[in-house]
């Protein structure tokens, strides 16, 4: 009897002796590692420091314009030789029918998106029904704007000047006193141009 009553206390004794933290049972919560959202955190982000005019080199363009290089409707691509100048070839449908450009520019300022722009280029007018000859036009970007985007994407505005250096022969009256087999001759005649453009920068 005595026995027994000695095996049913120390049964008792160890029943109530509570359990640490860990030894197993509902109590043991298992230890885990770095969760993953703290690991990602942990990881140095590293942005880039290009400006958009540091970062590409290379771009095309969709243009609409008055008299301009590519005439009223035309399809720009350009190139950055340097981080001031900026090298335009187009191709277009003008006044003068097909145009076919090319512009060297110039860039300043030091604006994150934006630069002033100036330039200077040559265009071929294939010629059509109110020009009936092939001219060869000097225009003259004189005040103009590019701004960037840090996706690449631009757009830009010009104004200026242009003449026929050969050609040039229109039929179309640019006034109405016209009396000459043809009516004028654009060599030697300035006149105003302008576009605006709207293009991605492609590296």
């Amino acid at each position: 009897m005595r026995t027994l009553l000695t095996l049913v206390c120390g049964t008792a004794t160890l029943m109530s002796v509570p359990r640490p933290a860990g030894a197993g049972g509902a109590d043991f919560v298992p230890e885990v590692g770095p969760q993953t959202g703290d690991f990602a955190d942990s990881i140095p982000v590293v942005e880039s420091t290009a400006k958009p005019w540091d970062r590409y080199q290379a771009a095309l363009a969709l243009n609409l314009g008055t008299f301009s290089a590519v005439g009223t409707l035309g399809l720009t691509g350009s190139f950055l030789p340097g981080s001031h100048f900026e090298t335009e070839i187009g191709i277009g449908v003008g006044e003068s029918g097909l145009q076919l450009s090319a512009m060297q520019k110039l860039l300043f300022g030091s604006a994150e998106t934006k630069r002033f722009v100036v330039g200077a280029g040559l265009s071929y007018g294939g010629g059509n029904r109110d020009f009936p000859d092939s001219t060869i036009w000097l225009n003259l970007d004189l005040a103009g704007m590019e701004i960037r985007t840090a996706r690449g994407f631009y757009f830009f505005f010009a104004g200026g000047l242009f003449t026929a250096l050969a050609g040039g022969r229109y039929i179309t009256p640019m006034s109405n006193d016209c009396g000459k087999p043809y009516c004028g001759n654009a060599v030697g005649e300035i006149y105003p141009q302008g576009r605006m453009g709207i293009g991605f920068w492609l590296f």
